[in-house]
């Protein structure tokens, strides 16, 4: 009788054993998943708020600098006191199989030389575009010295950056 029990004990530890190592698996398997995921280049993620560049055409307006096709953007109109934005920041579809692209929107305000960021994008895929994005804080109705910071990244496995432009852009706050 002794002995059933003994093996009782053998049998729950060793199952205890079992699923603690599953779930050890299980999670090294996930936060794998999520390292590759996030590329393992500074956590930048692909922009999952971009959609299908056939919602809306541009024609033949973009600039190319050493093969990137970049569109681009003379102002922003914001809402005033609303951090929710009508935009369109596009990544060509020029771009197919060799660039990202993320976005920064930034506003110069009180005379500094430096902007503040109100909005970074994650990695928009080429032939995608962001219609809406949300801003850091709400403005005050005005017109305002913007920038808007475009930064290509290569296709490969490090998603190395390169070269990137800066448009120096209208906020306009109605």
């Amino acid at each position: 009788m002794k002995n059933d029990l003994n093996n009782d004990d053998k049998k729950a530890k060793r199952m205890i054993i079992f699923l603690l190592l599953a779930f050890y698996i299980v999670g090294v398997i996930i936060g794998a998943v999520l390292f590759s995921y996030k590329g393992g280049s500074g956590g930048i993620m692909i922009e999952r708020n971009a959609f299908p560049e056939s919602f809306i055409s541009h024609g033949n307006n973009g600039k190319s600098t050493d093969g990137i096709t970049v569109y681009g953007v003379s102002s922003v109109l914001i809402p005033a006191g609303e951090t929710a934005v009508p935009v369109d920041f596009c990544n060509p579809s020029e771009n197919e199989g060799m660039y990202y692209l993320s976005f920064e929107l930034g506003i110069y305000t009180d005379g500094k030389d430096e902007a503040e960021i109100l909005y970074r994008s994650g990695l928009v895929e080429p032939g995608e575009h962001i219609y809406g994005i949300t801003l850091s804080h709400a403005l005050e109705a005005g017109e305002y010295k913007g920038v808007l910071h475009v930064q290509p990244y290569r296709m490969d496995k490090e998603r190395t950056l390169t070269n990137n432009a800066d448009m120096e852009i209208g906020i306009i706050v109605k």
